[in-house]
């Protein structure tokens, strides 16, 4: 199985190809009616990945993913899926956010503590 991750070590890509129109032979010829049809899903890795290693690829392609991991969030969400992205990269950055936050909120009490003297 694959999982999304907003530091994939895939990309998934679709192959398509084409079939004749109407009876399905896989065999062209010159002036055929042709569909482009959906082969299939292939994955590509984006770099070296383990035995044991999990594979991820983002599941919006169109996601930007130099965006912030609330707004990623936001994205996946406002999309339909029904997950909160827990990704090491969206782990790690909501608790650098939440460390950032909770030293700012020592800061101000301190400062609060000062005026209050």
């Amino acid at each position: 199985t694959a999982a999304h991750s907003c530091f994939p070590n895939c990309s998934l890509e679709v192959v398509t190809g084409l079939r004749r129109e109407g009876d399905g032979s896989s065999l062209l010829r010159k002036g055929d009616r042709y569909d482009r049809v959906e082969l299939g899903l292939r994955f590509r890795a984006l770099r070296p990945i383990a035995a044991d290693d999990e594979i991820t690829f983002c599941y919006l392609p169109d996601l930007d993913l130099r965006a912030e991991f609330r707004e990623r969030r936001r994205a996946i969400a406002s999309r339909g899926w029904k997950f909160v992205c827990h990704c090491d990269r969206c782990v790690a950055e909501a608790r650098a956010f939440l460390a950032t936050a909770r030293a700012a909120a020592v800061v101000e009490e301190a400062e609060d503590d000062e005026c209050a003297v």
